[in-house]
């Protein structure tokens, strides 16, 4: 049998964890089905050994992702933006949690959803914000088959209101922002009609586009800035995360780090800056480098923007 049996043992646990077919571990491991098939029943041939380092990188690495991504889900953003979201959904009503980009607000929304499996979240695009947008999501959503406008049946929008009526289901919008004042308007309705929360999150410019409509403005039960007491628990989150991703590394990086999630972008950015860092350092060239990496991973993101 050809290759390393720890290693074919670990590739093919690492597979189940993940729920992997041969063909989605293939395309991790940039492999085709038939190779990783080969190498689980030890019938391998060529250059075996450079599989292997392929697939050891890749299991550390999402190892390594994994673990981030546990402190990442602890931080005071992702916290604040967890707990509103309960609240919201408890008192049953409208609300409004705002942040710069960066900070935590999808990644809380995508474990909240994860979670409570009766939650609805939905994403909006630029450009793609309007009512009808959000009702087709919506629809989308809740598994609707075999509809048919022409049998006779409620026109979408008012399937969406009769099935979620009274079903007290969260309603989660993330990127707000880039809803319409109609969009906006449709989804207040909602919760006026269906008797369901619903939660907005999105950058501080979604605010100033519901106050601009007193009737929006007026309606919104709970609201909180996940950014607004400060950058204080921004560079604990960062110590943290670097803690997970890069435990070595050096004082030097840990205060650029801290300089990085101060950033537009905030963790977002930083977890990216990070990503690269790490690859660098993996050639010669960088190995003894790691903060001239992390510099140099910041030029090629490129100058920080707010999203």
């Amino acid at each position: 049998m050809s290759g390393n049996n720890e290693i074919r043992a670990r590739l093919t646990e690492w597979m189940k964890a993940n729920g992997l077919s041969l063909a989605r571990a293939g395309k991790k491991l940039g492999y085709n089905e038939a190779t990783v098939s080969r190498y689980l029943a030890g019938t391998l041939t060529g250059d075996v050994e450079a599989f292997e380092r392929v697939a050891e990188e890749v299991m550390e690495a999402d190892s390594r992702k994994r673990s981030w991504q546990s402190y990442y889900i602890q931080t005071g953003g992702t916290q604040k933006t967890i707990t509103l979201l309960d609240l919201i959904r408890s008192a049953c009503d409208v609300g409004l949690i705002t942040g710069a980009a960066g900070l935590g607000k999808t990644t809380a929304c995508n474990q909240y959803a994860g979670e409570n499996k009766s939650a609805i979240m939905i994403t909006l695009s630029e450009g793609h914000g309007d009512n009808w947008t959000i009702i087709r999501k919506l629809f989308d959503s809740l598994g609707v088959r075999n509809w048919s406008r022409r049998s006779g049946e409620d026109s979408r929008g008012e399937f969406v209101v009769n099935r979620l009526r009274n079903s007290e289901r969260l309603i989660i919008v993330d990127n707000a922002q880039r809803a319409t004042l109609s969009g906006l308007r449709w989804l207040f309705d909602l919760h006026d009609s269906a008797g369901v929360p619903v939660a907005l999150i999105g950058n501080p410019d979604v605010l100033c586009k519901v106050a601009s409509s007193d009737q929006l403005s007026s309606r919104i039960g709970l609201r909180m800035d996940i950014g607004e007491k400060g950058v204080g628990w921004v560079e604990d989150a960062a110590d943290r995360i670097l803690d997970a991703m890069w435990p070595k590394a050096p004082n030097e990086v840990r205060l650029l780090a801290r300089e990085s999630a101060r950033q537009p972008g905030h963790l977002r950015r930083l977890v990216k800056q990070l990503r690269i860092a790490i690859r660098l350092c993996e050639a010669a060239a960088w190995k003894s480098k790691q903060a001239a990496a992390f510099v140099e991973a910041r030029t090629l993101i490129g100058t920080p923007e707010e999203e």
